[in-house]
């Protein structure tokens, strides 16, 4: 591993691939970097891994140490400065790079390389040189892969904006240890799921699971702090939590709440001396949490094409979805889409009664069928648009 800082490069390093990473908030990048690396590995390649210094501990939790660290700059001018001496000193054909930024893609881009963007939402914005979304760059990338478990369509309006990119829509990414994970979840493996359910007490009360991160919550994350967090998105996220705690409290026998530790230590004036069973999770190991997602009764998630969702459909567990924030990458528009295929059911984050009608729902018809569909949907998606194929086919070519 090198720590690499202004003047430090040194000798050129061949290397066919290069994974880029870093530069985004949360961990659906992490997970998705960590299991294109070992699928690329799995078929032959010997990619090289470049991140920033803020996100190593992102990739060391998902199995991953990095070739390279370049110090993140004060600024998206300053990261330009720091990313291209450094990515300089490697010699590669393909660039694979995770997130909607463009400080690595334009160093692929301005030296005639292949280069695949990967993200689950299209950028924000289209800005000019040196901000952190050039739409240049966006434009002479190879592909800009939309991962996603369903065979989302993008309506005109959206498509016109993006127009001239190159764009299509891609399973999420999997190597083959964790496709036997999840082949295993998905087949009922009694007693992977039983020994969860034991740990966390699950028996015979029905469990939530709230699917959203600290990242929303995080006023770090700001624009104003040089962040992709706005202010409205932050108010939002907080109104879906608070609606969601109070009106949990509110039905007549309130659920098992599986709620992440950063989360739950925001909101603890809504929690603490009230009816609601909060129970409080940190860093748990990648394949437990993945395993109980599909040992609790019903998931909530705020997106329907994230990493968390993709693993829900994957493994035979239950979803519903509250969109949040709202008009945030598409998220909305595209819960609906799969709404309308019978992949998922919709609550609005801000409904009233949202707890007892998040709880009525679990054991509903359209409970077990939209599993059923949403199984389907991934193992298509996966045969016919699969990511690591799409990205040996651009790097072969």
């Amino acid at each position: 591993m090198l720590v690499l800082e202004d003047g430090d490069v040194g000798k050129t390093m061949t290397h066919n691939i290069l994974i880029f990473t870093g530069f985004v908030g949360g961990h659906g990048g992490a997970i998705k970097a960590s299991r294109t690396y070992k699928a690329l590995q799995e078929q032959g390649e010997n990619p090289i891994l470049v991140t920033e210094s803020s996100y190593v501990p992102k990739l060391n939790r998902f199995g991953l140490i990095p070739d390279i660290i370049i110090e993140k700059g004060s600024s998206s001018e300053d990261s330009h400065r720091r990313v291209k001496p450094v990515l300089d000193s490697v010699d590669y054909s393909t660039m694979i790079s995770f997130g909607p930024r463009t400080f690595g893609p334009r160093h692929a881009v301005e030296n005639d390389k292949k280069v695949v963007i990967v993200d689950g939402g299209l950028p924000p914005f289209l800005g000019q040189l040196n901000t952190d979304h050039e739409k240049d760059v966006y434009s002479q990338a190879t592909l800009y892969a939309l991962t996603c478990h369903f065979p989302w369509e993008m309506p005109t309006d959206v498509e016109e904006m993006y127009g001239g990119i190159t764009t299509e829509v891609l399973s999420q990414p999997l190597d083959k240890r964790t496709e036997e994970h999840f082949k295993s979840l998905k087949s009922g493996d009694t007693n992977i799921v039983d020994d969860v359910r034991r740990k966390f007490g699950l028996n015979g009360r029905k469990s939530l699971f709230i699917q959203i991160g600290y990242s929303l919550f995080d006023e770090r994350n700001f624009e104003s702090n040089g962040g992709w967090l706005k202010r409205q998105e932050y108010d939002l996220a907080h109104e879906f939590i608070i609606n969601l705690l109070e009106t949990l409290q509110q039905t007549e026998e309130p659920p098992i709440v599986f709620l992440d530790a950063s989360v739950s230590a925001k909101f603890e004036r809504y929690i603490s001396d009230k009816r609601i069973d909060v129970q409080v999770y940190s860093f748990l190991p990648a394949d437990e949490m993945v395993t109980l997602s599909r040992a609790v009764d019903l998931n909530v998630s705020r997106c329907m094409r994230g990493v968390t969702q993709f693993q829900i459909s994957a493994t035979g567990g239950y979803d519903v979805v509250c969109p949040c924030p709202t008009d945030y990458m598409h998220e909305d528009i595209s819960a609906t889409f799969a709404e309308n295929l019978g992949l998922i059911r919709q609550f609005p984050f801000n409904m009233g009664e949202l707890g007892s009608s998040l709880v009525e729902y679990v054991g509903s018809d359209h409970y077990h069928f939209s599993k059923e569909r949403r199984m389907e949907s991934w193992k298509q998606m996966n045969e016919k648009r699969n990511l690591i194929k799409r990205i040996l086919e651009v790097h072969q070519s």
